[in-house]
């Protein structure tokens, strides 16, 4: 939470000066180059599975987080395990069809179409 709420003035140490242009692009260097790291920890997202859940909220909602779990998402194992994912569920519902077609068939020629009306 400390990292993700830090602003500008905070990185200049001085609440009544103005922050230049300069101090801006510093502090976005410093954040970026602290965000890298965090993102670069072993067993970050591990370690949040273990925490109870109100406090897993509290941490996914913040902008290190967030960022860590966005790059996550965009790794190639990733991705791979999405559309095997996506894959089963389509092999799935089309499985699921086709069963439930051959019932309703086999149910209409053993009753000889007698619950058809017309």
């Amino acid at each position: 939470e400390l990292l993700s709420n830090l602003t500008v003035i905070d990185y200049i140490l001085d609440e009544h000066a103005t922050p230049t242009p300069v101090d801006i692009d510093c502090f976005s260097r410093s954040q970026e180059e602290v965000f890298s790291e965090v993102q670069n920890l072993k067993y970050l997202i591990p370690a949040m599975i273990s925490l109870a859940d109100c406090e897993q909220e509290r941490v996914a909602i913040t902008c290190v987080i967030q960022r860590v779990l966005d790059n996550a998402m965009v790794r190639p194992f990733s991705i791979a395990i999405l559309f095997c994912d996506l894959f089963f569920h389509i092999n799935l519902i089309i499985g699921w069809l086709l069963i439930l077609e051959q019932f309703i068939n086999a149910d209409i020629s053993r009753n000889g179409n007698k619950d058809l009306p017309g």
